[in-house]
């Protein structure tokens, strides 16, 4: 089972994020995984074997976009084991970038009385 705020389909820059991947079922092995940008490039992801049959695997992303997640166990592909993700911007960071516009916009057209 794969549960997680990481598997979400809409995340934000800047913030961790958990996958937690439960192989009580499947038996003894490992779990891997690996999240690759549309671009090509992968984020680091931290695995940590919990040694009670769980996983716990952390990533933040830094750069907004969209991502694809697979998830392994023993080396094998997990069903359902593979997520879509879309990185955005915080909220704040698209409102500090509108306001600066704005204001650089009002700056370069003054008002004319």
């Amino acid at each position: 089972m794969i549960l997680g705020n990481g598997i979400n389909p809409n995340l934000q820059v800047g913030e961790e994020y958990t996958i937690n991947v439960d192989t009580h079922e499947a038996g003894p092995g490992a779990v891997t995984g690996r999240i690759r940008s549309t671009l090509g490039n992968d984020l680091d992801l931290d695995i940590i074997d919990n040694e009670d049959g769980t996983f716990n695997l952390y990533y933040t992303p830094h750069n907004p976009g969209n991502y694809v997640i697979k998830v392994k166990f023993g080396g094998q592909d997990i069903p359902g084991g593979d997520f879509v993700v879309t990185v955005s911007l915080k909220i704040e960071e698209k409102k500090s970038k509108f306001s600066s516009r704005f204001l650089f916009t009002e700056n370069y057209f003054p008002l004319i009385n």
